[in-house]
């Protein structure tokens, strides 16, 4: 039997807000196998200031998606890795050998200068 605070834990980290420089993101967590493998297949789109977040995960695809994605990708200690601004439909990623958190969000221009290599950011669970 799983104790309730195991329990309310689990369900807590179904959303997480992620802070980087003054804008705030509601980013949904997606943990398991297929989650991460389907994330956003079928959507048409991500609402400003939403995405997903993909735990444990080193590389993404693009493949059959419908509209392309600025991508983040963070090592355990959330410190930015990488940064790829519009990356495009039907592609598949780089591996990052380091990286342990990928955040996919909608394409905007503001995110190049909040996602700088070596920047870390704040992740706070709901």
């Amino acid at each position: 039997m799983v104790p309730k605070k195991v329990k309310s834990e689990k369900r807590k980290m179904k959303e997480v807000k992620l802070i980087a420089g003054s804008q705030k993101f509601k980013l949904e967590v997606k943990k398991s196998f297929w989650g991460k493998l389907r994330g956003l297949l079928g959507k048409n789109n991500l609402p400003t200031n939403q995405g997903i977040l993909l735990v444990n995960c080193r590389q993404i695809h693009t493949l059959g998606m419908k509209f392309p994605l600025d991508i983040v990708v963070l090592n355990k200690e959330l410190r930015v890795l990488d940064f790829k601004d519009n990356f495009s439909r039907n592609r598949i990623g780089r591996y990052y050998r380091q990286g342990y958190y990928i955040i996919e969000l909608p394409v905007d221009s503001r995110h190049k200068n909040l996602f700088t290599k070596n920047k870390k950011v704040k992740m706070l669970i709901n």
